[in-house]
Protein backbone atom coordinates (compact mmCIF):
# COMPACT_ATOMS: atom_id res chain seq x y z
CA UNK A 1 0.00 0.00 0.00
CA UNK A 2 1.41 3.42 -0.99
CA UNK A 3 2.34 6.13 1.47
CA UNK A 4 -0.36 8.37 -0.07
CA UNK A 5 -3.04 5.74 0.52
CA UNK A 6 -1.93 5.31 4.13
CA UNK A 7 -2.14 9.07 4.62
CA UNK A 8 -5.67 9.15 3.22
CA UNK A 9 -6.73 6.31 5.52
CA UNK A 10 -5.18 8.11 8.50
CA UNK A 11 -6.95 11.38 7.63
CA UNK A 12 -10.26 9.53 7.18
CA UNK A 13 -9.87 7.82 10.57
CA UNK A 14 -9.01 11.16 12.15
CA UNK A 15 -12.16 12.69 10.65
CA UNK A 16 -14.24 9.77 11.90
CA UNK A 17 -12.71 10.05 15.38
CA UNK A 18 -13.41 13.79 15.41
CA UNK A 19 -17.00 13.26 14.24
CA UNK A 20 -17.49 10.54 16.86
CA UNK A 21 -16.23 12.90 19.56
CA UNK A 22 -18.59 15.61 18.35
CA UNK A 23 -21.52 13.16 18.38
CA UNK A 24 -20.66 12.01 21.91
CA UNK A 25 -20.44 15.64 23.05
CA UNK A 26 -23.73 16.51 21.33
CA UNK A 27 -25.58 13.56 22.87
CA UNK A 28 -24.03 14.43 26.25
CA UNK A 29 -25.27 18.01 26.01
CA UNK A 30 -28.74 16.86 24.91
CA UNK A 31 -28.92 14.42 27.82
CA UNK A 32 -27.75 17.08 30.26
CA UNK A 33 -30.33 19.55 28.93
CA UNK A 34 -33.08 16.93 29.18
CA UNK A 35 -32.06 16.10 32.75
CA UNK A 36 -32.10 19.77 33.70
CA UNK A 37 -35.51 20.21 32.07
CA UNK A 38 -36.86 17.22 33.98
CA UNK A 39 -35.84 18.72 37.33
CA UNK A 40 -38.63 20.55 39.16
CA UNK A 41 -37.97 24.28 39.32
CA UNK A 42 -37.39 25.73 42.75
CA UNK A 43 -40.48 27.57 43.92
CA UNK A 44 -40.12 31.34 44.27
CA UNK A 45 -40.81 32.64 47.76
CA UNK A 46 -43.57 35.23 47.29
CA UNK A 47 -43.37 37.89 50.00
CA UNK A 48 -46.01 40.21 51.47
CA UNK A 49 -46.61 42.19 54.64
CA UNK A 50 -49.66 42.15 56.89
CA UNK A 51 -50.26 43.15 60.50
CA UNK A 52 -46.59 43.96 61.13
CA UNK A 53 -45.53 40.53 59.84
CA UNK A 54 -43.85 39.42 56.64
CA UNK A 55 -45.47 36.43 54.92
CA UNK A 56 -43.60 34.06 52.62
CA UNK A 57 -45.43 31.66 50.29
CA UNK A 58 -43.89 28.74 48.39
CA UNK A 59 -45.06 25.40 47.03
CA UNK A 60 -44.38 23.65 50.35
CA UNK A 61 -46.24 25.98 52.69
CA UNK A 62 -46.46 29.39 54.33
CA UNK A 63 -44.19 31.42 56.65
CA UNK A 64 -45.47 34.19 58.93
CA UNK A 65 -42.70 36.03 60.79
CA UNK A 66 -41.29 39.11 62.49
CA UNK A 67 -37.90 39.48 64.11
CA UNK A 68 -39.01 37.60 67.21
CA UNK A 69 -41.27 34.73 66.13
CA UNK A 70 -42.16 32.62 63.11
CA UNK A 71 -45.07 30.37 62.20
CA UNK A 72 -44.52 27.72 59.54
CA UNK A 73 -47.51 25.83 58.09
CA UNK A 74 -46.51 22.99 55.76
CA UNK A 75 -48.92 21.44 53.25
CA UNK A 76 -48.81 17.67 53.79
CA UNK A 77 -49.40 15.56 50.67
CA UNK A 78 -49.71 18.63 48.47
CA UNK A 79 -49.64 18.65 44.68
CA UNK A 80 -46.58 20.91 44.44
CA UNK A 81 -48.45 23.75 42.76
CA UNK A 82 -46.74 27.14 42.97
CA UNK A 83 -48.61 30.01 44.66
CA UNK A 84 -50.00 32.75 42.42
CA UNK A 85 -50.41 36.37 43.56
CA UNK A 86 -52.96 38.90 42.35
CA UNK A 87 -51.37 41.95 40.79
CA UNK A 88 -47.80 42.63 39.71
CA UNK A 89 -45.00 42.04 42.21
CA UNK A 90 -42.16 44.55 42.43
CA UNK A 91 -38.64 43.40 43.14
CA UNK A 92 -37.64 46.81 44.55
CA UNK A 93 -38.24 48.09 48.08
CA UNK A 94 -40.13 46.29 50.82
CA UNK A 95 -42.61 43.48 50.29
CA UNK A 96 -46.04 44.68 49.20
CA UNK A 97 -49.11 44.51 51.45
CA UNK A 98 -50.92 41.21 51.21
CA UNK A 99 -53.76 41.11 48.71
CA UNK A 100 -54.61 37.55 47.63
CA UNK A 101 -52.39 34.51 47.13
CA UNK A 102 -53.92 31.43 45.52
CA UNK A 103 -52.93 27.75 45.45
CA UNK A 104 -55.07 26.16 42.73
CA UNK A 105 -55.71 22.42 43.25
CA UNK A 106 -53.31 22.25 46.18
CA UNK A 107 -54.94 18.87 46.89
CA UNK A 108 -57.17 17.09 44.35
CA UNK A 109 -60.30 19.20 43.99
CA UNK A 110 -59.24 21.61 46.77
CA UNK A 111 -57.85 25.12 46.31
CA UNK A 112 -56.58 27.53 48.97
CA UNK A 113 -56.60 31.34 49.08
CA UNK A 114 -54.88 33.67 51.54
CA UNK A 115 -56.38 37.15 51.88
CA UNK A 116 -55.79 40.22 54.01
CA UNK A 117 -58.76 40.85 56.30
CA UNK A 118 -59.01 43.71 58.80
CA UNK A 119 -58.28 42.57 62.35
CA UNK A 120 -56.17 39.57 61.34
CA UNK A 121 -52.85 38.80 59.69
CA UNK A 122 -54.40 36.60 57.02
CA UNK A 123 -57.55 34.66 56.31
CA UNK A 124 -57.28 31.28 54.62
CA UNK A 125 -60.16 30.06 52.46
CA UNK A 126 -60.39 26.43 51.37
CA UNK A 127 -62.63 25.74 48.37
CA UNK A 128 -63.70 22.10 48.04
CA UNK A 129 -65.10 21.20 44.65
CA UNK A 130 -68.10 18.82 44.57
CA UNK A 131 -67.02 15.38 45.78
CA UNK A 132 -63.60 16.51 47.11
CA UNK A 133 -62.41 14.78 50.29
CA UNK A 134 -61.77 17.25 53.14
CA UNK A 135 -59.45 14.75 54.87
CA UNK A 136 -56.86 15.54 52.18
CA UNK A 137 -56.30 18.92 53.86
CA UNK A 138 -53.40 18.30 56.24
CA UNK A 139 -51.37 21.14 57.71
CA UNK A 140 -48.19 20.54 59.69
CA UNK A 141 -47.40 23.26 62.23
CA UNK A 142 -43.94 24.05 63.60
CA UNK A 143 -45.17 24.32 67.21
CA UNK A 144 -47.52 22.47 69.62
CA UNK A 145 -51.22 23.17 69.05
CA UNK A 146 -54.42 22.76 71.03
CA UNK A 147 -58.07 23.07 70.01
CA UNK A 148 -59.72 25.45 72.49
CA UNK A 149 -63.21 25.05 73.93
CA UNK A 150 -64.58 27.67 71.53
CA UNK A 151 -63.14 25.83 68.52
CA UNK A 152 -60.15 28.08 67.81
CA UNK A 153 -56.65 26.70 67.35
CA UNK A 154 -54.08 27.73 69.99
CA UNK A 155 -50.43 27.59 68.85
CA UNK A 156 -47.85 27.78 71.64
CA UNK A 157 -44.39 29.39 71.42
CA UNK A 158 -41.71 30.06 74.00
CA UNK A 159 -42.37 33.79 74.13
CA UNK A 160 -46.08 33.90 73.35
CA UNK A 161 -48.86 32.28 71.41
CA UNK A 162 -50.87 32.55 68.22
CA UNK A 163 -54.51 31.76 67.57
CA UNK A 164 -56.45 30.75 64.47
CA UNK A 165 -60.12 31.56 64.78
CA UNK A 166 -62.67 28.76 64.82
CA UNK A 167 -63.45 27.90 61.18
CA UNK A 168 -66.79 28.50 59.52
CA UNK A 169 -68.06 26.64 56.45
CA UNK A 170 -70.91 27.01 54.00
CA UNK A 171 -72.32 26.09 50.60
CA UNK A 172 -73.90 28.33 47.98
CA UNK A 173 -77.08 26.55 46.86
CA UNK A 174 -79.76 28.26 44.77
CA UNK A 175 -78.32 31.70 45.64
CA UNK A 176 -78.53 30.93 49.35
CA UNK A 177 -75.64 30.46 51.79
CA UNK A 178 -76.21 27.20 53.66
CA UNK A 179 -74.04 26.81 56.80
CA UNK A 180 -72.07 23.58 57.26
CA UNK A 181 -70.79 22.35 60.62
CA UNK A 182 -66.99 22.39 60.73
CA UNK A 183 -64.26 22.00 63.36
CA UNK A 184 -60.48 21.74 63.43
CA UNK A 185 -59.27 18.13 63.54
CA UNK A 186 -55.94 16.83 64.86
CA UNK A 187 -54.56 13.97 62.76
CA UNK A 188 -51.46 13.86 64.92
CA UNK A 189 -50.97 16.00 68.03
CA UNK A 190 -47.80 14.31 69.26
CA UNK A 191 -44.39 15.95 69.24
CA UNK A 192 -43.54 19.46 68.11
CA UNK A 193 -44.96 19.20 64.58
CA UNK A 194 -48.67 18.37 64.85
CA UNK A 195 -50.83 17.83 61.75
CA UNK A 196 -54.15 19.68 61.62
CA UNK A 197 -57.13 19.39 59.29
CA UNK A 198 -60.90 19.89 59.29
CA UNK A 199 -63.93 17.78 60.10
CA UNK A 200 -67.20 18.57 58.29
CA UNK A 201 -70.75 17.73 59.28
CA UNK A 202 -73.39 16.66 56.77
CA UNK A 203 -73.56 18.60 53.51
CA UNK A 204 -74.62 18.21 49.88
CA UNK A 205 -71.64 16.63 48.12
CA UNK A 206 -72.92 17.77 44.72
CA UNK A 207 -72.07 21.37 45.63
CA UNK A 208 -68.80 22.99 46.61
CA UNK A 209 -67.91 23.87 50.21
CA UNK A 210 -65.94 26.86 51.52
CA UNK A 211 -64.03 26.76 54.84
CA UNK A 212 -62.69 29.99 56.41
CA UNK A 213 -60.44 30.32 59.48
CA UNK A 214 -58.44 33.52 60.19
CA UNK A 215 -54.94 33.91 61.64
CA UNK A 216 -54.26 36.37 64.48
CA UNK A 217 -51.46 36.85 66.99
CA UNK A 218 -52.06 37.28 70.76
CA UNK A 219 -48.63 37.69 72.27
CA UNK A 220 -46.09 40.01 73.88
CA UNK A 221 -43.19 39.82 71.45
CA UNK A 222 -40.80 42.37 70.04
CA UNK A 223 -40.64 45.83 71.59
CA UNK A 224 -43.37 47.81 73.32
CA UNK A 225 -43.51 50.11 70.29
CA UNK A 226 -43.62 49.50 66.53
CA UNK A 227 -41.97 46.45 64.96
CA UNK A 228 -42.44 45.44 61.35
CA UNK A 229 -41.09 42.66 59.15
CA UNK A 230 -40.44 43.58 55.50
CA UNK A 231 -38.41 40.72 54.01
CA UNK A 232 -37.91 37.01 54.60
CA UNK A 233 -35.47 34.34 53.42
CA UNK A 234 -35.19 30.61 54.16
CA UNK A 235 -32.08 28.42 54.14
CA UNK A 236 -31.76 24.71 53.34
CA UNK A 237 -32.22 23.71 56.99
CA UNK A 238 -35.51 25.53 57.41
CA UNK A 239 -34.04 28.47 59.35
CA UNK A 240 -35.74 31.77 58.60
CA UNK A 241 -34.08 35.19 58.30
CA UNK A 242 -36.16 38.33 58.66
CA UNK A 243 -35.37 42.00 57.98
CA UNK A 244 -37.47 44.92 59.12
CA UNK A 245 -37.49 47.95 61.40
CA UNK A 246 -38.27 48.77 65.02
CA UNK A 247 -38.65 51.93 67.09
CA UNK A 248 -37.41 50.30 70.31
CA UNK A 249 -35.23 47.47 71.52
CA UNK A 250 -36.11 43.98 72.70
CA UNK A 251 -34.32 40.86 73.84
CA UNK A 252 -30.51 40.73 73.78
CA UNK A 253 -29.43 42.09 70.38
CA UNK A 254 -25.95 41.62 68.95
CA UNK A 255 -25.83 45.36 68.18
CA UNK A 256 -27.83 47.77 70.35
CA UNK A 257 -30.75 49.89 69.17
CA UNK A 258 -29.44 53.35 68.22
CA UNK A 259 -32.73 55.24 68.44
CA UNK A 260 -35.53 56.29 66.13
CA UNK A 261 -36.39 53.70 63.49
CA UNK A 262 -33.62 51.10 63.33
CA UNK A 263 -33.32 48.34 60.77
CA UNK A 264 -33.03 44.85 62.20
CA UNK A 265 -32.09 41.39 61.00
CA UNK A 266 -32.98 38.21 62.88
CA UNK A 267 -32.54 34.46 62.58
CA UNK A 268 -35.25 32.05 63.74
CA UNK A 269 -34.97 28.27 63.67
CA UNK A 270 -37.47 25.94 62.01
CA UNK A 271 -39.51 25.81 65.24
CA UNK A 272 -39.96 29.58 65.15
CA UNK A 273 -37.58 30.29 68.05
CA UNK A 274 -35.33 33.35 67.71
CA UNK A 275 -31.62 32.47 67.56
CA UNK A 276 -30.22 35.99 67.36
CA UNK A 277 -31.13 39.48 66.21
CA UNK A 278 -29.24 42.69 65.63
CA UNK A 279 -30.09 46.33 65.05
CA UNK A 280 -28.47 48.43 62.35
CA UNK A 281 -28.81 52.16 61.97
CA UNK A 282 -28.48 55.65 63.32
CA UNK A 283 -30.53 57.85 65.62
CA UNK A 284 -32.60 58.78 62.57
CA UNK A 285 -34.84 56.63 60.33
CA UNK A 286 -33.43 53.31 59.07
CA UNK A 287 -35.35 50.40 57.48
CA UNK A 288 -34.50 46.84 56.49
CA UNK A 289 -36.27 46.24 53.20
CA UNK A 290 -34.46 43.15 51.91
CA UNK A 291 -32.47 40.16 53.05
Amino acid sequence: MSRSTNRHIFVRRLHLSFLSALLVLAFSLIAEHAAQAAKPMESELLQFTSGGHVLGFDAEGVYVATGDHMLRVEFVGHSGVAPMADGKLSGDGPAQPLGRVTYADLWPGISLNYDHVAGSIAQSSYLLEPGADVSQVRLRYNAPVEIEAGGSLWIEYETGHMRESAPVAWQEINSRRIPVEVTFFLFDSTGLNPVVGFSLGQYDTTYSVTIDPALTWHTFMGSESYDGGYAIAVDGSGNVYVAGSSTATWGSPVNAHAGGYDAFAAKLNSSGVRQWHTFMGSADWDDGFGI
